[in-house]
């Protein structure tokens, strides 16, 4: 749960200036869900929507990943 905790707060160490944790989305999508733009969907981990993927800290969705796998609440 720390990991997790840790890795959500990072969003908000972004040098981008846009990016917070508290814009996060991370409740599951059903497949049947209409398909969402690109940098929307990229944004769910809590960055800004104009904070291209390629130039943000990987170790920021690591919460993600864990909250799919069912290892920490999509919540915290």
């Amino acid at each position: 749960m720390k990991a997790a905790a840790i890795a959500r707060a990072l969003v908000g160490t972004c040098e981008h200036g846009g990016c917070t944790a508290r814009c996060a989305d991370a409740e599951p999508i059903e497949r049947g869900a209409p398909a969402r733009p690109a940098a929307r969907w990229s944004a769910r981990s809590g960055h800004s929507e104009y904070r291209p993927a390629l130039n943000r800290d990987p170790s920021t969705d690591v919460w993600r990943l864990l909250a799919a796998l069912g290892i920490v609440p999509h919540q915290p």
